[in-house]
């Protein structure tokens, strides 16, 4: 979805959510379409929270090296897993300390390690071309003209219901993407020795 189809989206649903389907006022319209600009990053932003965006990045480190610091990506937001290659053999590795975006390969593994984290979404800038594709996780970029339209009607006090209302659906279409997006849905346990 492009930034320019996501501010046409949102403003349908601005016009569908108030009484008998007022269209939003020319007047307002200028003033919505500059808001969403600046609203875009937090949209963005909390989408790849609950539907992750997934990168990799491989580093080599060398035999008899001293414990080894990688740098991790800038976009770096949270790490799912790392793949040490060593000899044509590929298995998962645990044997690594990750402390914030550093992360320390001990001396005596060599190999090629790549590492599989969740990322943080490209943020276009507030001055990007309206063909500038949007960062958001394949499935979830339907919500994001809902949740810009929500976002829009709650920052403005004659549209508040409205915005209330437009919250209500994107939750509501979050819940229902998350049964279907296996990264949203799941059980978790924690056992205490």
């Amino acid at each position: 979805m492009t930034k320019q189809e996501a501010k046409e989206c949102a403003l349908r649903w601005m016009d569908e959510a108030t009484v008998n389907g007022h269209a939003v006022r020319d007047s307002e319209s200028a003033d919505y379409r500059d808001r969403m600009d600046y609203l875009l990053d937090g949209v963005l932003t909390e989408l790849a929270a609950i539907f992750p965006l997934t990168g990799a990045q491989e580093y080599v480190a060398v035999a008899g090296a001293e414990t080894q610091v990688k740098l991790l990506p800038a976009d770096f937001r949270r790490l799912s897993r790392i793949v040490r290659t060593y000899h044509g053999t590929r298995s998962e590795w645990s044997g690594y300390r990750c402390d914030g975006r550093r992360l320390e390969l001990p001396a005596d593994c060599p190999g090629t390690f790549t590492v599989y984290y969740e990322r943080m979404p490209v943020l276009p800038a507030v001055s990007a071309a309206p063909d500038t594709v949007l960062d958001c996780a394949p499935g979830a970029e339907t919500l994001i003209p809902l949740k810009l339209a929500a976002d829009l009607a709650i920052g403005t006090p004659e549209h508040a219901q409205t915005g209330v209302y437009l919250t209500n659906r994107y939750h509501e279409a979050v819940q229902r993407l998350q049964v279907n997006h296996p990264a949203g849905s799941g059980i978790e346990s924690v056992f205490r020795v």
